[in-house]
């Protein structure tokens, strides 16, 4: 299965490949990732909004799940959001990361953004 697309992750809805376990585990690596490459920081900041699709809550929470056993990664769950919001978000604040929970054409996806390349992951 190909995760990565032009501009995020996509896959079927809560299939063999996108699931909570799947968000959970993403959000590990990626809160793994954020620890390594920012070693100097104490804390790293980052924001995970999504779109108004029910489905959105429990990959968000997972996805938090897997972020949050870093200690030091401060993860801010902003809710119902344009995904250019978390684009601006990361680009203007002291955000190192940022993610958006959506679906389009009948799959899930993640977007992510990186303070350093403003670009997709």
């Amino acid at each position: 299965m190909k995760y990565f697309g032009t501009d995020g992750i996509r896959g079927p809805l809560k299939s063999k490949y996108i699931n909570k376990k799947f968000f959970e585990k993403l959000g590990r690596s990626i809160s793994y990732y954020l620890k390594n490459k920012y070693k100097n920081k104490k804390n790293i900041l980052m924001f995970i909004g999504r779109d108004t699709r029910s489905s959105g809550i429990e990959f968000v929470n997972a996805f938090i799940n897997g972020v949050q056993l870093e200690k030091k990664i401060i993860v801010h769950n902003i809710g119902i959001v344009p995904t250019a919001v978390i684009s601006y978000t990361v680009k203007n604040t002291e955000a190192f990361f940022g993610a958006m929970i959506t679906a389009s054409h009948n799959t899930q996806n993640i977007r992510e953004r990186n303070k350093d390349s403003f670009l997709p992951l």
